[in-house]
């Protein structure tokens, strides 16, 4: 499966959230706000299933 390409700009404060299939229900979470970014991380995997039995993949950028 191939992707699409997609160029946007990041103003400092935003996040920019890396994630495989794995993590499906990942998007509804996301949207929840917590604060630090190591928190928002870890939120977002704690109220996350991944749905499959293999490893899953989360990459969490905030701009400065």
């Amino acid at each position: 499966m191939v992707g699409e390409q997609v160029t946007t700009s990041l103003c400092p404060g935003d996040r920019l959230l890396l994630f495989d299939q794995a993590l499906d229900s990942l998007l509804g979470t996301a949207s929840e706000p917590v604060g630090r970014l190591a928190d928002y991380a870890d939120h977002l995997l704690d109220h996350t299933a991944s749905n499959t039995g293999d490893d899953a993949c989360l990459v969490a950028v905030q701009v400065r």
